[in-house]
């Protein structure tokens, strides 16, 4: 029997790594979409699967042509993203907007019957609002216009601005087309997933992803920004002169975020579906480190004060049309800080200089939680 085969977008990268890994144990082949300078790389990586991965190049998701990428294709996960800071802030609009619906528009014409596009919860609020009301829900949009983004010249106003408009992008696309069942998903955070399915269509939004990295997931060494959220579990180690704050919107696995995508492709009827993981606090994790881990105590940081006992959404939804379920977060502290380590490990006997690992972006943004008020309203 053939397998039916899914095109992945992204699948250089950490959640895109576990989508793979997850479709290929629910049985799927995987056509990978990567730029040239990183195809032979995954080519090698991926050969002991055989003829169930192939590793193709398509340089410009905004023009390019994705006729026979497409061949045989039943399902597009569309992963891929510009990431803030590797791209010129103005790029990130048109290349997410237009590089989401250049893809499904293609994938439609060609027969497909379901697309998944990944998100972030940035598409449900507006981040320079120092107060989010909770609990959002699938009816709440990001209002943040891209002139004041551009003008504040922030990457991550900018990259969630650029998320909306491409969600709402597709949106559009599927009125057009009312031929198409969209389920289009909520939130995690800060990149969401959102599973479509077309015509049955699934968009799935997470908050922060954490967790380990996926099997044959490649890095380069001292190449802090390709480890996308999974650096974070890595801040609990930045020091007792760091105080950081829990983030207001919570946490998923990487794997369930994997798992929440591949099984949105499956799902039919409409749907917006939010999703996140069991709530902690930073503090709970490193009260929890500190007791397993004893020998690492002395690097761990100081966590500042929260009043939150609960995340900003509720995935009960997701999980019961999904029929997924959750890694417990001790888990997914445990093998992303295990993932963490055995990487700093292997830097440093590498001789890498561990700079840019110890002063990534997600410690600065911990930092900027003490900014942030939840105010439940349920």
């Amino acid at each position: 029997m053939t397998l039916e085969l899914v095109l992945l977008t992204g699948v250089s990268g950490y959640t895109g790594a576990h989508i793979l890994v997850r479709l290929l144990n629910e049985g799927y082949r995987v056509r990978g979409i990567v730029r040239s300078r990183k195809a032979e790389t995954l080519r090698k990586a991926y050969a002991k699967y055989g003829d169930n991965v192939d590793i193709v190049v398509v340089e410009d998701l905004v023009k390019g042509d994705f006729t026979d990428a497409l061949k045989g294709v039943s399902a597009v996960i569309h992963a891929a993203t510009p990431v803030p800071g590797r791209e010129e802030l103005k790029d990130i609009l048109k290349i997410t907007r237009e590089g989401a619906l250049n893809i499904v528009r293609q994938a439609v014409a060609a027969g497909v019957k379901h697309i998944s596009f990944i998100g972030t919860i940035g598409a449900l609020l507006d981040f320079t609002n120092p107060v989010i009301k909770a609990p959002l829900t699938d009816k709440d949009w990001n209002p943040l216009k891209e002139e004041v983004a551009l003008d504040l010249g922030s990457a991550t106003l900018v990259y969630t601005v650029a998320k909306t408009q491409a969600e709402q992008a597709l949106w559009k696309f599927a009125e057009e087309h009312p031929e198409l069942n969209l389920t289009t998903g909520g939130s995690w955070v800060p990149p969401r997933l959102c599973a479509r399915i077309v015509p049955d269509r699934g968009l799935v939004s997470p908050t922060n992803f954490i967790g380990p990295f996926a099997e044959d997931f490649i890095i380069t060494p001292g190449a802090a920004s390709e480890l996308s959220t999974a650096v974070m579990t890595y801040n609990f180690l930045a020091g007792p002169e760091k105080t950081l704050y829990t983030l207001p919107f919570g946490h998923v696995d990487v794997r369930d975020v994997a798992a929440a995508v591949v099984a949105a492709i499956k799902v039919k009827g409409n749907h917006r579906l939010l999703l996140t993981g069991e709530w902690f606090d930073w503090a709970d994790a490193i009260d929890y480190i500190a007791t397993t881990r004893p020998e690492i105590a002395p690097r761990l940081v100081k966590i500042g004060p929260t009043s939150q006992n609960r995340p900003v959404i509720d995935s009960k939804e997701a999980l019961d049309v999904l029929g997924i379920t959750l890694t417990p977060w001790k888990k997914s502290i445990d093998d992303g800080l295990d993932a963490m380590l055995k990487l700093e490990k292997d830097w440093i006997e590498k001789g890498v200089d561990l700079t840019q690992l110890k002063n990534n972006e997600w410690v600065a943004l911990g930092e900027g939680g003490a900014n942030t008020r939840v105010e439940f309203t349920d």
